[in-house]
């Protein structure tokens, strides 16, 4: 018979009872063309299969009970529908159908006449669905232990526009895998799932995963108030969908055991602008052991949105949340960020990277709480912890209220921590306190943000700093003091610190007590002003006392650092000392000028350095070059500072002076 869809609604109109489903046949002439395979999971085990299948073409078969039957439809030579109706117990399992995209339309349930006994894989990649109109709701009541799962019952049906299952009864022997159930249904525009309990359920991850990747406003889903009481994951629940506005609010975690919220909206792409994702009044969320990559990327072709994560009880459990807002550059806010506690997080690495258009805000609790800041101290990990936020605001993102409450003493790595970053005001009174007594690595701290201010440090406590590479380079920072808790003994490199600051540098104190024993590199430190010569004499005077290793060839460029030069003697060269300097009233290693072999000398004559290669105790001191006619030559620096320029000089270095000449 031919099959002519007039009402949707019909079954629902007519008080049809059983399951039925419409079948699209297409004869092309061939018998397979013609033919459709109902497939279950059958008679196996604890399954007890038993229906009547009225194939819509007035055939009939009764008492069913194996896992598949073929009918043959008549030869029409066109294409023609038929409704398929169902009575008795089954589970359907149309994945394994070789015919299973000739499927069009669920039209009905059955739930007055058909029990399921499993509904696991059910319409799997029936790709020919269009429509489930279907508006009674299907009798699980048989499940029984074999299969009590609705593992990927509704997966991939790339058909199917929108899907109404609101107010299930799901029975708590569905207590296995219910993950994927409603996953890559690309041309999806809505999914209602209101109110499903699958308190019972061990796995309920992936969702809604890849749902509405076809459409262009991507697919509005509301599943409020789900029970996951036993789902030991919520892994990837909206990951990589395409979608309108979210609610899934009111949902229940477990109550006794931990469960994991990994990328959760991971690649999720919002297609409607303004709209929001609602997870708020989650209950259990202390259970919740990780949000990594939660709001993770949010693509290229996003709209901008909020999150609201109110009403949650606090995030007590959760020991990662790296990654959580990464490379989401159209969230602009998120209401109840206060809800996260931070009591067991030790990763919050690149938590809001790339958060570009993200902002803070006392209204909505759209900001740290002072129980979130005060707890961070098991916080090993705050690596690119800011990277770039509120970059794309064009006055910058405002400054968490709580931020300089941040315990940072446990954290080991704060490398980028706020590279890039923008803000409404400068940074530097809310770090200025914080104590990062165990922090090894701060490689690119501030590198590239241009609202910290000046930085007075000097109540930090530092453990062995081991990189200060790139740490204020391309920032506003012009200012930088170190206080005396400083531990520089494992530092290595110092390559670009201060590199092109937006003004020049006025001011660089390090500690009288610095050890520089494991330096190896200073590139670039500074490339625009100076330390100030005071700070510069210290700076050298404490590489010469801790100067441990050779350092390699290379340049250390501090700007117009300045150091202290003192007259040495009056010289003139002769005939036949013309690589010396003579005096020959004076004894220059016996003197009170104190010079001694490697020491560096400036003649101020030929405006040119020379490294001390003899000492002649009687009359004479002998240079590395010719460069001594007459005139003045100067000590570069006062007393041991010297050695620092001639160990760099020795060591291939090369010293920029106050005038940029080497």
């Amino acid at each position: 018979m031919s099959g002519i869809l007039i009402n949707s609604y019909r079954y629902a109109a007519t008080g049809e009872t059983d399951f039925v489903i419409e079948v699209e046949i297409v004869d092309d002439g061939s018998a397979a063309s013609r033919d459709f395979e109902f497939r279950s999971w059958g008679s196996t085990g604890a399954y007890t299969q038993d229906i009547d299948i009225d194939w819509g073409d007035s055939t009939s078969d009764t008492n069913h009970t194996t896992d598949t039957i073929t009918h043959a439809y008549p030869a029409t030579g066109g294409t023609t529908t038929y409704d398929i109706k169902v009575t008795g117990r089954f589970g359907p399992k149309f994945r394994d159908s070789g015919d299973k995209e000739k499927i069009k339309e669920i039209k009905n349930w059955g739930e007055s006449t058909v029990v399921y006994d499993a509904f696991e894989f059910a319409f799997t990649d029936c790709t020919g669905i269009t429509t489930i109109s279907a508006t009674d709701k299907p009798d699980f009541s048989g499940i029984g232990t074999q299969n009590p799962r609705l593992k990927e019952a509704f997966d991939t049906l790339t058909a199917l526009t929108s899907l109404d299952v609101n107010d299930w009864t799901i029975p708590a022997t569905f207590n296995n895998n219910c993950s994927r159930l409603f996953a890559a249904n690309s041309a999806c525009t809505a999914i209602s799932a209101n109110n499903w309990d699958l308190g019972s359920a061990t796995n309920t991850a992936s969702m809604f995963n890849a749902v509405g990747t076809a459409t262009t406003n991507g697919c509005e889903i509301t599943a409020t108030g789900m029970d996951h009481g036993s789902s030991s994951t919520l892994n990837s629940m909206c990951q990589s969908s395409h979608l309108g506005n979210v609610d899934i609010s009111g949902w229940t975690l477990r109550t006794s055991s931990t469960v994991t919220c990994t990328s959760l909206f991971y690649g999720a792409q919002i297609k409607t602008a303004g709209a929001e994702i609602n997870i708020s009044n989650w209950v259990n969320t202390n259970n919740i052991t990780t949000l990594n990559n939660a709001f993770r990327t949010s693509g290229a072709s996003a709209e901008e949105h909020t999150i609201d994560m109110s009403g949650w009880a606090g995030t007590d459990s959760c020991t990662g949340m790296q990654y959580m807002f990464y490379g989401n550059d159209y969230v602009t806010l998120v209401k109840g960020l206060d809800s996260l506690t931070s009591n067991s997080l030790t990763n919050a690495s690149v938590m809001f990277y790339g958060a570009n258009r993200l902002d803070f805000s006392d209204d909505d609790g759209a900001t740290f709480s002072n129980a979130f800041a005060t707890n961070l101290g098991s916080c090993t990990n705050m690596s690119g912890m800011f990277r770039s936020l509120g970059a794309s605001l064009g006055s910058g993102a405002n400054i968490p209220s709580e931020l300089s409450n941040f315990d940072v003493s446990g954290a080991t790595n704060m490398n980028n921590m706020f590279q890039s970053s923008k803000w409404t005001s400068n940074l530097n009174s809310s770090v200025e306190g914080w104590n990062p007594s165990s922090v090894t690595d701060i490689t690119s701290m501030f590198y590239l943000c241009s609202t910290i201010g000046d930085l007075d440090l000097s109540s930090w406590n530092t453990g062995a700093i081991v990189n200060l590479n790139n740490w204020c380079r391309n920032s506003n920072c012009t200012s930088l003091i170190f206080g005396s808790n400083w531990d520089f003994s494992s530092v290595v490199t110092m390559n670009y610190m201060f590199y092109a600051v937006l003004s020049p540098v006025t001011n660089v104190v390090f500690p009288t007590n610095a050890d520089f024993s494991s330096l190896t590199n200073a590139v670039s430190m500074i490339s625009s002003g100076g330390m100030g010569t005071s700070n510069y004499d210290n700076f050298l005077d404490r590489m010469q006392v801790t100067w441990n290793t050779a350092l390699s060839p290379t340049t250390i460029a501090v700007g117009s650092s300045q150091y202290t030069k003192s007259i040495l003697t009056t010289g003139t060269a002769t005939s036949t000392t013309a690589n010396k300097l003579v005096d020959s009233g004076k004894d220059f290693s016996a003197s009170g000028l104190n010079v001694q072999v490697n020491d560096i000398v400036f003649d101020d004559t030929g405006n040119d350095y020379a490294r001390v290669t003899a000492v002649d105790n009687a009359t004479t001191l002998s240079l590395n070059a010719d460069i001594v006619v007459s005139g003045d030559a100067y000590e570069i620096d006062q007393g041991a500072a010297a050695k620092d320029k001639e160990y760099l000089i020795d060591n291939g270095w090369t010293i920029v002076d106050a005038n940029g000449t080497s």
